[in-house]
Formats: C-alpha cells, structure tokens, sequence
C-alpha cells in the first residue's frame, strides 16, 4: 500500500504543474491556477514562476497559506497572471501563397515572424503561421494583422496570444490554452477569446466584425475596455459586431454545400464547381489548395449562385472546399472533397460551318480553334444529332479538313487530342446542310437580236443572272431576276460578253455565283461586207 502511494506521488510529481480540476475560470480570468506537488515552497513556486519572487509573500495572503514550507500535496494556489514571469515567442510562416509581407518586406516560407510585426497580404494572397503552442493562423487575401503579443509563461507551459486584426480576415486552429492561458484576436470593434478551438474573424469595409465559430465556443465582446457585454458563440454559429452595439446574438450558420454530384476527376483547363443552391445563401466562396489543411491555397473564386470556377493547375490530386455565405456576410460550415486532376485538351470551339449554316459544293470544309495541348483531332459526320450513325470521321494534325459530302443535313463535331492520344471532352454539335455546287449556265445561244441562257433547276427555285463585258463583272450590262431556268437578253452590241447566274432555293438559301460563261456577239453580216460593198461602183 506505501509503495503504491509513493508511487502515485511520484507520478504527480512528474508530471508537472496541475491544471485546476472543476469549471475553468471565464476567458478574461487574471488568475493561474497551480496546484502543489511534492516538496514545494512558495519560495521555490515564486522563483520558477513570478517575475518578482518576493511576491512569495503576497501569494500566502492571496491564499490563506499558514505554513508556506508545508502545504498538502495538490493545494489549490491562485496566481494573478500579470504575476508570472513571460518570455517572447515567435511565430512561423508554414505557407506563404503570392504576395505576403512583414513591416513592409516580402515573407518566404521558414521565415521567424517576432512580436510586433505587422503582416499584410496583398489580394489572391494568402500566409499561413504556425504559433508556439502549435495553433495555426491563416491571414486570406487583402488583410492586414498585427503580432501585438506572442508570450509563453515561464514553468507552465502556458501561452498569452494577442492578435490585432486590422482589415480582413484570418481562419485559426487553436491549440487549447489551460486555464490561465490566453489567445485573443481583437479587431476595432470587438474582442475574441478562446481557449482551444477553430474559428474565423474578419473585419469587412462596412466596418462590421464578423465571427464564424467552427469547433468549440468563442467568447465575443467588445473592444471597449469600460464594456461588459459578451456573448458566448457556440461551435456551428456566428455573431456581427459593431462599434455602437458590440456583439450580436449568436445565429446558425449555413449548412455546407453538397458537393456529392462534383466528379472527383478534373479534366478541363479550368475546374467548374457546380452544386444545389443552399437556402439562404447570398453568395458562395470556393478555394482550391494543394494540402486538406488549406495551407497551400492555390486559387479561389466567388460567386452569387454556382457554379463557380477555378483556374488551371498542373496534374495531380487537390483539395477544394466550399462554404455559403449568408445575408449578413457570415460565411457557414465547409464542404470539402478531393479532386484529381488529370489534364486533357478542352474542347476545340467550332468555326465553319456555322451553325445552322450552310456549305455548297461537292465537299465541305471544317474549320475549328486549337485548344493549348492539343496535337491531333477527331471529327465526326453525322445525320442524327446523337451520333449514333456515324456517316465520315477525320483524324489528323491540322483544325481544319475537307470532306467530299453528299447534299443534305448533318450533324458535326471534333475532340482534341493530347500527345499521349489521349481524347478530351467533344466540342458542341452543330447541324449544317450541304448544298449542291452552284448552278452553271447550260447552253448559250444567240438567236437573231437574242442572247438566250439555259440552266438546269427545280421547281420552287428563283434566279438571278448577270451580264457583263467583263470576266469580274464590273461593267454590268444587265442583271435579270427569274424564276424559270432560262433568260434571253436582248439587243447586245457586237463584242465580248460573260454571264452567270445565282440559284435562290425555297428555303432561302443563295447560292454562289456559277462559273462565268463567255460569249461572243458577232459583228453583222452587212458591217462585214461594206468594205466590199463600197469599192463594186468604182469596179
């Protein structure tokens, strides 16, 4: 039985100091709670622990001590905290995403941050701390935040963390603190404090503090030092406060979005989140990191309604959380999930033919973008918009090829490919019809004062025909609007003449002009023959 106490003492003793068993103490609570262990003096507690250890004295009183060399094992000692004896800390930078700075110059991952810098980051910025204690820090994009006080009191093991939140917003994952250990963020308008949990603060341009409390209870009150009211926010809920009023009643945040549809492999040069509308929502926000921490983040993006969009980024596996804000700007409970990306060309964007186009001829010409890593093509032909028939399919090197076709309606598409042969998303459908070639003049006669013009045509059809002195048709002699195959053009000098016509189809289709037809009037018998007829009198 002795061996067994002697042994349980021995265990206290190595143990350390003892937090105080029953209630912790409110967040602003003064005092340190100490708890003796074998062999103590409050001469010895006072040298470990006080900045002034003659305060020894003062300690006795404060606890109703009456024999300060003798005290039961685990006696309960209340120590003011302004007592203790504190050291400087330092913070570290565990991530650094685009521009961050301290006093002005730029951070780099690894760098010591000590008490009193103030840190900024620019916009799509984000510095990630990791504290003494091990509590995480993130300052996100545009913020502006200040390490007032980074202490560690002496022999136990406790922490006193002031963070002075200027503009914007910080995310924190705080170690818990003991009794008399302290973590505060204090903006202009209100102070936080915790002992061990994760929320976010921020600090908006319509000078409203917002707290958003993820895990645990975060004690909110204002930064006036004369005021009294303080609320109590529980994991799960958020609270505004202003300069005029201080903290607001705690109000449920949003539930996280549900992401459960999102396909877990990410093909496209950009990442398009797309999910149900949460109620309640006002806007959402979306974050892409390289780390489940988000220590690392990559991009994001907002927007009022989904989907949402994130850049490019090489191959390989990601992480992309999403969370809802609210009317009153308090953003709720994220929703996060694993992507892997796999990078495939995008899908080409189509050119020629339009869309409900038309093309005329014997063949078709396709024409489409390259997208970036693309290194050949498909195209397929179709006369059903499902593809389920597939009538002609190109592969090739070039975005753009020619095909002999047969007249009528099609459907048409092209997938890139990357170097590996691997084939991305197909572009959109698009339907086209395919006309026969222009209509050309069939037969050109002259008939006494008559050029008479025939082509073939159907019924329904309309035509126009053009006559000119000039292959380019640039001296137009005369221009005829019919809707039978055939035109005679009357009283044309002797000379040199090209014609061509235009065929107009009942659906509204104009067709190119035909091949030019040329055509030689002849001078008149008699004009040839009066060099003759002049000379026979003088015969």
């Amino acid at each position: 039985m002795k061996h067994a106490r002697l042994l349980a003492v021995l265990a206290i003793a190595a143990a350390g100091p003892v937090p105080a068993a029953g209630v912790a103490p409110a967040p602003e609570s003064s005092d340190y709670v100490y708890r003796t262990q074998l062999h103590d003096t409050l001469i010895g507690i006072s040298r470990r622990l006080l900045k002034s250890p003659a305060r020894w004295h003062e300690v006795q009183t404060r606890n109703k001590i009456a024999h300060p060399t003798r005290m039961p094992l685990a006696t309960a000692l209340r120590i003011p905290r302004d007592w203790l004896r504190q050291t400087s800390e330092a913070a570290a930078a565990l991530s650094v995403v685009g521009l961050a700075a301290r006093d002005g110059a730029p951070i780099k991952r690894g760098d010591v941050l000590a008490e009193g810098a103030q840190l900024t980051t620019t916009a799509a910025s984000h510095l990630t701390l990791q504290l003494a204690d091990g509590s995480l820090v993130t300052l996100r994009p545009s913020s502006t935040l200040t390490l007032q006080t980074l202490k560690r009191y002496s022999g136990t093991g406790l922490h006193d963390t002031l963070l002075k939140l200027d503009s914007g917003t910080v995310e924190t994952k705080v170690k818990p603190q003991g009794e008399a250990g302290r973590f505060q963020i204090r903006t202009p308008v209100a102070v936080s404090a915790v002992r061990g949990t994760e929320f976010r603060r921020s600090l908006g341009t319509d000078a409203l503090d917002r707290t958003e409390v993820m895990g645990g209870t975060v004690a909110v009150s204002a930064t006036d030092v004369g005021a009294t009211h303080k609320v109590e926010v529980p994991s799960g809920f958020g609270t505004l406060s202003d300069a005029a009023g201080g903290p607001r009643a705690p109000v449920k945040l949003l539930p996280p979005p549900d992401l459960s549809a999102l396909p877990g492999d990410w093909i496209e040069s950009e990442l398009r989140v797309d999910f149900p509308t949460v109620a309640g929502a006002q806007r959402y926000r979306a974050q892409l990191a390289t780390d489940p921490d988000f220590h690392d983040v990559l991009e994001e993006s907002e927007a009022v309604s989904p989907p949402l969009s994130l850049a490019t980024a090489p191959d390989g596996d990601y992480w992309l959380r999403v969370r809802s804000v609210d009317e009153l700007g308090l953003a709720g409970a994220d929703a996060v999930r694993r992507v892997h990306r796999h990078r495939l060309p995008d899908a080409p964007r189509l050119q020629d033919p339009t869309a409900d186009g038309f093309t005329s001829g014997v063949d078709a010409v396709f024409r489409w973008d390259a997208p970036a890593d693309s290194a050949s093509y498909r195209l397929q032909l179709s006369q059903d918009a499902g593809f389920e028939r597939v009538s002609a399919e190109y592969a090739g090197s070039e975005p753009q090829c020619r095909r002999a076709i047969l007249a009528g309606a099609y459907y048409w598409r092209v997938a890139a490919l990357n170097s590996a042969g691997e084939t991305g998303r197909w572009s959109e459908v698009r339907r086209f019809t395919q006309k026969p070639p222009p209509t050309d003049i069939a037969q050109a006669s002259l008939e006494q004062h008559l050029l008479q013009l025939s082509w073939d045509g159907k019924p329904g059809q309309q035509f126009r025909v053009q006559v000119a002195r000039d292959a380019r048709f640039q001296q137009l002699v005369t221009e005829v609007a019919t809707a039978e195959p055939r035109t005679s053009v009357p009283h044309l000098g002797p000379g040199t003449y090209f014609a061509r016509v235009q065929r107009i189809d009942a659906d509204g289709y104009v067709a190119p002009w035909s091949q030019a037809r040329r055509v030689v009037v002849p001078l008149p018998w008699w004009v040839k023959a009066s060099p003759v007829l002049l000379v026979l009198p003088f015969l």
